[in-house]
């Protein structure tokens, strides 16, 4: 017996215009921004090493789906942190992929990861992020 029923109503949050843009944001962040080693050549030279945006710049993982997303880092102990504590960062990427037309969507977020002293250390808790998702999204594509 069946007391109460109702089909789910679906409405548009965004307008056309205002997906589009937000769209193609996150697109630019997989393509050009803080995500783009997702999408870069795998760097033939094996030999890359050292603490320089350089290195880290050239070190790609050839993901050829289309992806959009964003990634975010923020200080875990911002306002509690002692003199000589290093920071405690968290870092996200959430994304969806075709990003046109997605099917699937995930969220990588990895949580204290201590500080170093390299100024480059954004880049690295990033790559981090990029580097699970892209596991997650070959592992969905296998099974599809």
């Amino acid at each position: 017996m069946v007391i109460y029923s109702q089909k789910p109503e679906y409405k548009d949050i965004l307008n056309e215009e205002t997906n589009y843009v937000m769209l193609k944001l996150l697109q630019g962040v997989v393509n050009k921004g803080t995500a783009n080693r997702l999408r870069q050549p795998k760097n033939k030279n094996k030999n890359l090493k050292g603490d320089n945006y350089e290195t880290l710049n050239n070190i790609g993982y050839e993901f050829t789906n289309e992806i959009a997303g964003k990634t975010g880092t923020t200080v875990l102990n911002y306002t509690k942190r002692k003199n000589e504590e290093k920071k405690k960062y968290q870092a996200s990427f959430i994304g969806f992929f075709p990003a046109e037309s997605p099917k699937y969507s995930c969220i990588v977020v990895t949580i204290q990861l201590f500080a170093s002293d390299s100024k480059y250390f954004a880049c690295y808790i990033s790559d981090i992020c990029c580097k699970k998702l892209l596991s997650v999204c070959n592992a969905v594509i296998t099974l599809i």
